[in-house]
């Protein structure tokens, strides 16, 4: 509806207040137009029997300008009058996840029929990945394979959750399918990475970024882009800001802490490392890449014990492997163990495989771990 309509639902409202279709009418009007704070207005003016399609668009517009947690309980009076209601019942879930109750919302929204709209399967998809329940998330998408075939959005999300679940095949598979997503960009793009294509990789941050500039996981990869360029300041910039964006993702404040480390910014870069260590003490390179620091720093002991305690949490990590074989440098030759660090990027990290440091980095970074999308 246009201005002009609201502001004559408006006039009519101002005569005849009690009218609950004119009420409805007028709320409805300032919601398509974006003026939330007004159809909020209208809602809470409203009798203490307002209508339960009134309630909902009070409902809706407290989540579009951010109050999920005002939402929530008009949308559970709402559904406990309408249970078999599958827009109340998407729309309370949604709210849920907003508010960070990703296990009430994966609850409300429940087990999803064969014929399960394509939102509700997106969301659902969605609230197993914040869960950690990849495998049931990757289950589900094979599940309904021709569904995900026809949902770019949908083969995105789980592109991002094969990737989290080291199931490269299947990441590859759905980033293909949901190559016209921001999701499916980020995924193909970190796979460029991996294959050391950097101007590919950069061209898809790029794109990905242009569909959804709030997109943490393409800042990161963005950011491990410009760290493969070593074009420093800017990757410090963007790895900070997909930490920020992701929030609880350890692997992203592990990659911006490298990256100030090897500007020889040690505070900064310690201060990254640590916040990694409150997200998750048990994330490995999050020691490991400690351990490194304290190889920088000349204090060889801590180093060791760093690198320890994530090889013991994972014997696989590669920070930790890569500090070990450092410090076991640095005991014959400490002015060489410094000399590696400042050419850290394309060093072999002493694992076998022949991985760089920058190869480290994109699978930290890559690492599973609760995070904002």
């Amino acid at each position: 509806m246009s201005d002009a309509t609201l502001d004559r639902l408006l006039r009519f409202l101002e005569i005849d207040p009690g009218n609950a279709r004119l009420r409805l009418d007028a709320a409805q009007a300032a919601y398509d137009g974006g003026n939330y704070d007004l159809c909020k207005d209208l809602v809470a003016q409203a009798s203490d029997d307002a209508a339960p399609a009134l309630l909902h668009i009070g409902a809706l517009a407290r989540m579009e300008s951010g109050d999920a947690a005002g939402a929530i309980p008009l949308l559970q009076t709402l559904l406990t009058q309408a249970p078999s209601n599958p827009v109340l019942r998407y729309n309370l879930a949604y709210a849920l996840s907003l508010a960070g109750a990703y296990g009430d919302a994966l609850q409300t929204l429940g087990d999803l029929d064969d014929d399960a709209s394509s939102s509700a399967r997106l969301l659902r998809t969605r609230l197993l990945h914040y869960l950690g329940r990849l495998d049931e998330a990757l289950a589900e998408g094979a599940q309904h394979e021709n569904q995900v075939t026809g949902d770019p959005e949908l083969a995105g999300a789980l592109a991002l959750i094969a990737l989290d679940a080291n199931d490269f095949d299947k990441g590859r598979h759905y980033a293909t399918l949901g190559s016209a997503s921001a999701n499916g960009k980020v995924v193909a793009g970190m796979d460029a990475l991996q294959q050391q294509q950097p101007d590919i990789a950069h061209a898809l941050f790029a794109q990905a970024l242009e569909q959804n500039p709030r997109s943490g996981r393409a800042w990161l990869g963005a950011g491990l882009t410009d760290l493969r360029y070593q074009v420093m300041d800017t990757a410090a910039e963007k790895l900070d800001h997909a930490a920020a964006l992701l929030g609880t993702h350890a692997g992203s404040w592990v990659a911006a802490g490298w990256t100030y480390m090897l500007m020889d910014k040690l505070p900064e870069a310690r201060a990254r490392f640590e916040k990694a260590l409150d997200i998750d003490r048990n994330f490995a390179d999050t020691h490991g890449s400690l351990a490194v620091l304290a190889v920088k720093e000349g204090n060889l002991d801590v180093a060791q014990r760093s690198a320890e305690i994530g090889t013991r949490l994972d014997p696989h990590s590669l920070s930790a492997i890569f500090a070990k074989s450092l410090v076991l440098q640095a005991h014959g030759d400490s002015k060489a163990a410094q000399r590696a660090l400042r050419t850290a990027l394309d060093l072999p990290i002493g694992d076998g495989t022949g991985a760089t440091v920058s190869d480290v980095l994109a699978r930290i970074a890559s690492a599973p771990g609760q995070r904002r999308h």
